[in-house]
């Protein structure tokens, strides 16, 4: 299995300048979004030292590969000279915004904009789900407002991109872009949900998901996007890491299969049925029962189970069950309506 780190062995050693992002580039970049350049607004990647990369990792979800992935960009030509640029990682607990991006200068004029995927906290999550019901959660409008900046303060052309929610706050940069489109080459959607209001399909948007994908099929019942091989299982596909690499591309497979497509029917029928109302309601409701618990993270909730629960159990004694109720229910007509019907026409 062909990994990032083969294709930094193989490819490496050409320059950006002499041969233009490729999409496995296009993924590294989206992955380095969830590395802490917080502290570092600015910097190259080829000064990073392993003391540098270590606590830039720390709280990723794959902090070992991470630290390999960013200690080995370092001594590789093809990202040494690559200068990151105007990081920014706003908390608004009020508003339920989680919004983390960082630029890349590949050449003097070519930049990669790249947005953070979901993280662990609540927040993060519950902004995820708003997705189903707002036009617009708050870190799709600071994205756009990202771009809108940056190509104020660094006049050029662009890329977009990020995984998870971060390749769906590259599409509604892109969607509400105005005349900066034409400076855009390129955004990639790795395995993010789709737009509340779903744009025309455009050349210049590539959504990539893995054969058993979940989040990438949330809000995107057209199916325009393709299908890589992941060598995970389950859920674990969502990872980068885990998708399979052939020279410089990724190893493509026809179609979803088939658990992904039937939930995939589901869950955008789910979302359909029920009214934005409901959604919020029962959305609002599950948050506070997760809140009321104290705990920031799903780890958090997992280091106390016995106090957690408890909490937990208390909380939905308290919450009106009627948002609920109509979530069930309609989550349970959904799952009967895809259900595939017999042919009573066959022998």
């Amino acid at each position: 299995m062909a990994d990032y780190f083969d294709y930094l062995n193989r490819f490496g050693n050409v320059t950006f300048a002499q041969q233009s992002l490729s999409i496995v580039d296009a993924a590294i970049f989206a992955q380095l979004a969830y590395c802490d350049f917080g502290t570092r607004t600015y910097g190259r990647l080829g000064d990073l030292t392993k003391a540098d990369a270590t606590p830039m990792v720390a709280k990723t979800w794959q902090a070992a590969n991470n630290l390999k992935l960013l200690t080995t960009l370092a001594h590789t030509p093809r990202y040494q000279n690559v200068y990151w640029l105007a990081a920014v990682n706003d908390f608004d607990f009020q508003r339920q915004q989680q919004f983390s991006a960082v630029t890349f200068q590949l050449t003097p004029n070519t930049y990669y904009l790249s947005f953070r995927g979901t993280r662990a906290n609540f927040v993060d999550w519950k902004e995820d789900f708003n997705l189903t019901f707002l036009d617009a959660i708050p870190s799709q409008l600071a994205a756009s407002n990202y771009l809108a900046e940056i190509a104020d303060y660094y006049p050029g052309n662009y890329y977009l991109g990020g995984h998870s929610k971060g390749g769906n706050l590259a599409t509604f940069a892109f969607a509400h872009a105005g005349d900066l489109r034409s400076t855009i080459q390129m955004v990639y959607n790795l395995d993010g949900p789709g737009l509340k209001r779903p744009m025309p399909s455009d050349p210049k948007i590539l959504k990539l998901v893995p054969q058993s994908s979940l989040i990438g099929i949330i809000l995107d019942p057209s199916q325009d996007f393709a299908v890589v091989h992941s060598t995970a299982s389950g859920f674990n596909q969502h990872d980068l890491f885990s998708w399979e690499i052939r020279q410089r591309d990724f190893v493509y497979l026809p179609a979803l299969d088939l658990r992904s497509r039937y939930a995939q029917k589901l869950l955008n029928q789910w979302v359909a049925d029920l009214d934005d109302a409901t959604k919020q309601q029962a959305l609002d409701a599950a948050y506070q029962v997760v809140q009321n618990t104290g705990q920031e993270t799903f780890a958090d909730l997992a280091k106390q189970p016995a106090t957690s629960a408890k909490a937990i159990l208390s909380g939905l004694k308290a919450t009106d069950h009627q948002a609920f109720k109509a979530a069930a229910h309609g989550l349970a007509q959904a799952l009967l309506e895809s259900v595939p019907k017999p042919d009573h026409h066959k022998s």
